[in-house]
């Protein structure tokens, strides 16, 4: 969709009487999401992290907008998979490409909040709600932080063990000060530090990478290290562990040729 139809086709919407309002949405949704080459991919993205009303809100003017111009690209798009049962999976991060973004240029506020949802398994709602008064130290000075039930998606009180970095990141607060447009777009914040590391917006499979894959990260390198599943339920806050199971444990190919060798020899 190129920009002179854009504007053509918001006339039209003034002509049928539409607020300026609207038009105005109208026309920033469109130079947002019509004139790249994969609305769809873009909407994906979108979906990720805003409500199910926001997304069906922004096809209805998507759709619209290519029926009335016979653009197949708009008029066909799909509703994304929501994460609702995990069916619309991020992609996926190893570990040295979340140790190659944490050692890029990134703002000290950035850096810092990747680092706490890579080594924490949080999620980035509920990294929002932390407080530095939550992180407490036992007597050996191994820091935790104490999640109360509020500030969690199950509604449950929990505690997970930090390591010293991470702490340091927690107290400082630093996270804390992403922008508030940074928040709201936390997908096209984290591409752009992916860009800035080099490393792709899309894993191997084609699943766009976002702020939750590094909490699928956290929870493939617990299992990959041989953590027993009940421990790492647990880490991840899972209501039973065939969640942890189904979604976190991945074998890469070095996994599977590793675990035959020898069994044939």
């Amino acid at each position: 969709m190129t920009p002179d139809q854009i504007t053509r086709y918001c006339s039209s919407l003034e002509g049928l009487g539409r607020s300026e309002k609207y038009v105005a949405q109208v026309e920033r949704l469109l130079h947002r999401f019509a004139t790249g080459p994969d609305p769809q991919r873009a909407v994906n993205i979108y979906a990720r992290d805003h409500a199910d009303a926001s997304v069906r809100q922004l096809l209805t003017i998507l759709r619209t907008a290519g029926r009335a111009l016979g653009l197949e690209l708009l008029r066909d798009l799909k509703t994304p998979a929501r994460r609702t049962g995990r069916v619309a999976e991020p992609g996926t991060l190893t570990r040295a490409e979340v140790d190659q973004l944490l050692a890029a240029d990134l703002a000290p506020a950035r850096r810092a909040c990747w680092l706490i949802l890579a080594r924490t398994g949080l999620r980035p709602a509920e990294l929002w709600r932390v407080q530095p008064g939550w992180i407490t130290a036992d007597r050996n000075g191994r820091a935790s932080l104490r999640l109360p039930a509020g500030a969690t998606k199950a509604r449950s009180a929990a505690v997970l063990p930090l390591d010293p970095e991470t702490a340091d990141a927690l107290r400082s607060g630093a996270y804390a000060r992403l922008g508030k447009r940074e928040r709201q777009r936390l997908a096209d914040t984290f591409r752009e530090d992916l860009e800035r590391a080099g490393l792709e917006p899309v894993d191997e499979a084609g699943r766009a990478r976002t702020a939750y894959s590094l909490r699928g990260y956290f929870g493939s390198a617990v299992l990959a290290a041989g953590v027993p599943v009940h421990v790492a339920q647990r880490l991840m806050r899972h209501a039973n562990p065939e969640t942890t199971l189904r979604w976190y444990a991945r074998a890469t190919e070095g996994d599977l040729a590793e675990a035959l060798e020898g069994v044939f020899a």
